[in-house]
């Protein structure tokens, strides 16, 4: 996902094949190999988790984007993590990465939703994979998120079912495509699941 070429080509094979791509879901993803903090851990590793988590889903969503805003519009699922919004003990690049992750939704929801773009952040919840199994600090977890969870809400999505949530964060196993529909009014009027700072009342003028 880092060579740009590559990935042009590939989403160039893809719109010639599907005649368009609709939704784009980032799924790409690493983190450190040791659970360690900033300093124990090499710069260039952290650098390594940043740069896949962040560059990948910029350098997918840069060549799907022209061609889906001049077909009107459609939609880009970021799998996010809640680590992005947490002070973490370890893995700093994984959460950096994240919550620049989250960032660039909102970035993107802010400037291309009246082209008819929509874009959301979920967090698959802790899904047994390769990547998860091999942190330490899932040794003795026996919950996991269903990966049928998570398919629930990217086919929600991808259908439109969730669009007034557009630049928001959700979290699969926690939340349900049913849950999200009945509450969407709410979040969206409170100004909730979004990346922000949080100001000392609302005549701070740093916000």
């Amino acid at each position: 996902v880092l060579d740009e070429p590559a990935v042009r080509a590939a989403v160039h094979q893809a719109q010639e094949h599907l005649g368009g791509i609709g939704l784009l879901v980032n799924n790409a993803g690493v983190i450190e190999h040791q659970e360690a903090d900033f300093l124990t851990t090499t710069l260039a590793e952290t650098w390594r988790v940043i740069e896949t988590n962040l560059r990948g889903p910029l350098t997918l969503t840069h060549a799907v984007l022209p061609d889906m805003l001049a077909r009107g519009g459609g939609r880009v699922l970021n799998i996010n993590s809640g680590s992005g919004h947490k002070r973490q003990d370890a893995y700093t690049g994984y959460a950096v990465s994240k919550g620049a992750l989250a960032r660039f939704t909102s970035q993107l929801d802010h400037q291309y939703r009246d082209a008819g773009l929509r874009v959301l952040d979920l967090a698959p919840g802790v899904v047994a994979t390769d990547m998860t199994a091999a942190m330490p600090v899932h040794t003795t977890r026996t919950a996991w998120t269903d990966p049928e969870d998570v398919g629930a809400i990217v086919r929600a999505f991808g259908d439109g079912e969730l669009d007034e949530l557009s630049g928001r964060f959700v979290r699969a196993g926690v939340d349900t495509v049913a849950g999200l529909r009945r509450d969407a009014a709410a979040i969206v009027a409170a100004d909730a699941r979004v990346v922000r700072l949080v100001g000392l009342g609302p005549d701070d003028p740093v916000v």
